[in-house]
C-alpha cells in the first residue's frame, strides 16, 4: 500500500484497501479539493469567508484607536496639569498598550503568551522609535 501525507489523513478516518485508493484517487484528482482537504486536515484551517471590506475596515479602526493612545496623554495633559512629564507617560501608556495587543495576539496566533507580548512589545517600541525620530530628523529641517 502506498504511503505518504495524502495516504495517511485518510487512513486516520478509518480507510484501507481499495476504499483508500479510491478516497485519495477521487479527492487528489480535483486540485481545489485537494488543497482544501491540506488546510483542513492536515493544517488544520478553515476557509476564509470575512469581507475583505470588513476586515480592512476593522484593520482601519485598530490602526486609528491604536495611533490615538500615545496622543491621549497629551490631549489629557494639553486641558488638565500631569505630575509627569507627557511623554514620559504616553510611552509607558503605549508600551502598556503593545503588551495588551500581544495578549489577545495570543488568542489567534496560538503561541506562548511571553513570546507573543515580547515580539509585539519590541516591534511597537521600534516602530515609535523610528517615527519620533523620523519626526525630529523633519522638524529640524524646517
Amino acid at each position: 500500500m502506498p504511503n505518504g501525507k495524502k495516504w495517511n489523513i485518510f487512513r486516520a478516518k478509518g480507510f484501507d484497501g481499495k476504499d483508500l485508493q479510491m478516497v485519495v484517487n477521487k479527492i487528489t484528482s480535483d486540485k481545489k479539493v485537494w488543497i482544501e482537504t491540506m488546510m483542513t486536515d492536515e493544517l488544520g484551517l478553515s476557509p476564509e469567508k470575512k469581507s475583505p471590506f470588513k476586515a480592512g475596515l476593522s484593520t482601519l479602526g485598530a490602526f486609528v484607536i491604536a495611533g490615538m493612545i500615545p496622543l491621549a496623554t497629551y490631549l489629557v495633559g494639553y486641558s488638565n496639569e500631569l505630575p509627569i512629564d507627557p511623554f514620559i507617560l504616553s510611552c509607558a501608556v503605549t508600551a502598556l498598550a503593545f503588551v495588551l495587543i500581544g495578549y489577545i495576539k495570543t488568542y489567534v496566533t496560538k503561541i506562548r503568551f511571553l513570546r507573543s507580548v515580547s515580539e509585539t512589545l519590541l516591534l511597537g517600541m521600534t516602530a515609535a522609535a523610528v517615527a519620533y525620530f523620523v519626526g525630529d530628523f523633519l522638524q529640524g529641517m524646517l
